[in-house]
């Protein structure tokens, strides 16, 4: 994906001046600081200290949620929904999108096919990276003579 880190920066930029709030599902963040590595520590901090992140926590809502959501599937013979995946990738998709449920999301910016797939049936649009806005180019400065 072209500029794909450069995007996601501009998202996150705009929805800051829109005054919007970027839900981070707990499962996710922990997967994030995972892939963080060392930095991970310092990552954490920065999103904590910001005013524009919340965390979405698995919490009993987004358990009933995620159990119903589940519990349908099961009942209609496919817990995996026919999606090409293990239960354990089905399992921690379903739980993200409980958690998007259960805060009135109303985007989800990810590449993930199966989440798209999950919230198909919900109010949740799903934008994918390659959709979000490039960022615009800077201005050069025009070099004048100073006489």
């Amino acid at each position: 994906m072209e500029q794909a880190k450069e995007r996601i920066n501009f998202l996150i930029l705009t929805l800051e001046k829109q005054k919007e709030k970027i839900l981070i599902p707990t499962p996710v963040l922990g997967e994030v600081l995972v892939l963080s590595g060392k930095s991970g520590p310092d990552y954490l901090a920065r999103l904590e200290r910001s005013s524009h992140f919340e965390f979405g926590d698995f919490d009993r809502r987004v358990a009933v949620e995620f159990a119903t959501s589940v519990a349908m599937a099961k009942g209609a013979g496919d817990k995996r929904r026919g999606m090409a995946k293990t239960w354990a990738k089905a399992k921690f998709d379903e739980q993200v999108v409980a958690i998007a449920k259960v805060h009135n999301v109303i985007a989800i910016y990810s590449d993930d096919k199966d989440i798209a797939d999950l919230c198909a049936t919900t109010l949740i649009k799903v934008i994918p990276v390659r959709e979000l806005s490039e960022p615009p180019e800077e201005q050069a400065e025009l070099p004048f003579d100073q006489t």
